[in-house]
């Protein structure tokens, strides 16, 4: 039977959600109350899941201000299209041409 687990807390003897959660209407829902030592381990999984998270973000971001800074030339006078020299050998017989057109 597939099932999702979501972090929670319990406070003034109400189980409250870490994060807002969709939950279907009339859904079985079994409760586990975990000890101590196994909300600390995975208190300290979560922790080490958003630090991976954070990490690859802003290894994100560093690509992205790399890509797009103030020291990148301006292409905007480039033209889109430039043709390729070497592609009109592409339709001709490989048997009977070569690179130099012949």
């Amino acid at each position: 039977m597939p099932y999702t687990t979501f972090p929670a807390q319990i406070r003034q003897h109400r189980i409250v959600l870490d994060s807002a959660v969709e939950l279907p209407e009339n859904g079985d829902v079994l409760i586990v109350v975990l000890g101590n030592e196994h909300r600390q381990q995975l208190s300290k999984e979560h922790q080490d899941l958003e630090q991976e998270r954070n990490d690859w973000y802003a290894i994100a971001a560093q690509s992205l201000e790399r890509a797009y800074s103030d020291d990148e030339p301006d292409y905007s006078n480039v033209p889109l299209i430039e043709v390729n020299p070497l592609y009109r050998y592409a339709n001709q017989n490989p048997q009977t041409s070569t690179k130099d057109g012949k």
